[in-house]
């Protein structure tokens, strides 16, 4: 150690005085996301970059002149990166009546009735042709049911002098009135579009209800009355914010309009690159473009969500009664969104053009149609390659089967919270065995050979949260170290940081972060309390006093002195 040391002196002394310009950040606890060095007192940033980590003893004697700033003992850790979000906020907020999903979900939500109310009063207040927007669950499917009437004539029977378009709270179904059908271009007896499903009547007219892809010319619409400038605004919002509690980007995966409409928008941006874009694949052959940084991120989905009961699964589900009707591709399994060659054709892109490709599957069926695509590539390193949204309703051998492939896991700390309780309701309880794994996609096992050891997963962590406003991943954290519905499953709080560190950029092919490690972006965050050691219950007030991206200041609340020489 005293001849690297010594030797990196030398090198030191003899660069040029203006590559001496260096800040020395000492006496921390300092989380580094290395194997072999997780935990450092001290770390100098020079250019932008992390020049080394060590002790305070050592650091100061390799760079005497450096700034000194002494972090206080607080907690250091590299900035946070959410792997799974939707930046955009969908519509006006104006244009919204009734609670926020945060308010109820992921119970029933509101009543028929209560919807009736608020739409009726809303209609009354604002001038024709005015959108009216607001978030339900599996309530709305319930009623409609038992009243034996479509969402379409319900809504129609309130007001068609307005489009009203009611979305699910998960992002995957809509119920509209036929004046926002008809404004949104969506017409009688056309057929269903790419990865998307339209409910219909015994004659075939639409139900009001749209699964899937299908909804996407509906918050097109609603999208397009946004202006351009309001997304500029919103977007550096939810940049400002996750700064704030030491996230320093996001991988958003827009839906509400085309990919190419957002571009211009992330550009202006103070910080661009706080937004990294991922690209839906929406329509057969859709080519996704690269990002800015030339790597093209691209996504499918390969099943639903719970909520209006297109998880797929390989058990009937137990309440069709919460389920909407009048879609033929869902015979009470979920829906199987992408037929093998249209699932084929996005994995072969991927490996001709490069890149990644997230799948959303949440179903232990949905989970086995990708994988066993990717088993049908025998010899293929899927590493960097693949990344598997949530992941949640795993099957009998899954897990195993996904670390023989050397994906990627993308989960949700929320979801720890969300999907249980829906779980129980809609699935048998050998459906509940396998499920939400956390700790297990972490740890290393034997093949059913009994010699070979699979190593375990990457796992990455973001919050598949919705605009306008950015959430905290401290929240997240303590449901992942909790793990409520498999305590077993909990992760350590290292995990934790580590996955939404290093294993995020790792899974999103963000070489150059995640890390606090000599040649990495100075990317960190000092966080207002020890995340190591405070109980759980004490994680989601968590926030950072201090956040440098490439060693400038993005947030700071002045608790560290940085004025020192």
């Amino acid at each position: 150690m005293r001849l690297s040391l010594a030797a990196l002196l030398v090198c030191l002394l003899a660069a040029p005085a203006a590559a001496q310009q260096v800040t020395l950040y000492e006496g921390g606890k300092v989380f580094t996301a290395r194997d072999d060095r997780p935990f450092v007192e001290a770390f100098v940033v020079r250019n932008g970059r992390i020049a080394a980590t060590g002790s305070t003893g050592d650091l100061r004697l390799l760079f005497p002149a450096a700034k000194r700033v002494d972090l206080k003992g607080m907690t250091v850790v590299p900035t946070l990166s959410d792997s799974h979000a939707h930046v955009a906020q969908l519509t006006d907020e104006w244009f919204i009546v009734g609670p926020h999903p945060s308010t109820w979900a992921p119970d029933g939500g509101p009543t028929v009735q209560q919807w009736v109310g608020w739409i009726s009063e809303r209609a009354a207040q604002v001038p024709d042709g005015t959108p009216i927007v607001g978030y339900y669950g599996r309530q709305l499917y319930a009623d409609l049911n038992a009243m034996g009437v479509t969402a379409r004539d319900l809504l129609d029977g309130i007001t068609t002098r307005h489009p009203v378009v009611l979305l699910e709270w998960s992002g995957h179904a809509s119920a509209s009135n036929s004046t926002a059908l008809e404004a949104a271009d969506i017409r009688d007896y056309q057929p269903d579009p790419f990865g998307g499903w339209s409910g219909r009547d015994d004659t075939g007219r639409l139900t009001g209800v749209l699964q899937e892809y299908a909804i996407l010319p509906l918050v097109r619409h609603l999208s397009r009355m946004v202006p351009d400038a309001h997304y500029v605004s919103q977007y550096g919002g939810w940049v400002a914010g996750g700064e704030s509690v030491g996230v320093g980007e996001t991988h958003d995966y827009i839906f509400v309009d085309e990919d190419e409409r957002f571009a211009p928008v992330i550009q202006q941006l103070p910080r661009p690159d706080a937004i990294v874009p991922h690209c839906i694949i929406t329509r057969a052959g859709k080519e996704c473009a690269p990002g800015p940084d030339g790597i093209i991120r691209r996504k499918v989905f390969s099943d639903g969500t719970q909520v209006a009961c297109s998880a797929y699964v390989t058990a009937a589900y137990l309440r069709p009664e919460w389920c909407p009707t009048g879609f033929d591709v869902n015979a009470g399994y979920g829906i199987k969104n992408l037929t093998d060659a249209q699932m084929d054709w996005a994995i072969d892109d991927t490996l001709q053009r490069g890149g990644m490709l997230s799948v959303h599957a949440i179903g232990d069926a949905g989970i086995e149609h990708i994988l066993s695509r990717l088993e049908a590539r025998p010899g293929v390193d899927w590493r960097g390659r693949i990344s598997i949204e949530h992941f949640n309703v795993t099957g009998p051998g899954q897990v195993k089967r996904a670390k023989r492939l050397k994906v990627a896991i993308s989960g949700m700390g929320t979801h720890q919270f969300l999907i249980p309780s829906m779980m129980h309701e809609q699935h048998p309880g050998h459906l509940h065995t396998h499920a939400l794994k956390l700790r297990s996609l972490l740890t290393p096992e034997l093949d059913d050979d009994g010699v070979t050891v699979l190593e375990p997963l990457t796992l990455a962590l973001g919050s598949d949260a919705f605009g306008p406003h950015a959430p905290s991943p401290w929240l997240d954290a303590m449901f992942l170290v909790t793990a409520p519905f498999n305590p077993t499953e909990a992760l350590t709080m290292e995990q934790v940081v580590r996955a939404y560190t290093r294993g995020t950029a790792e899974a999103r092919l963000r070489e150059d972060i995640g890390v606090l490690a000599a040649g990495k972006r100075a990317n960190f965050a000092v966080l207002s309390q020890d995340v190591f050691t405070v109980t759980p219950d004490k994680l989601p007030m968590t926030g950072s006093v201090l956040t440098v991206i490439d060693g400038a200041v993005r947030w700071n609340t002045d608790v560290l002195d940085l004025s020192a020489p």
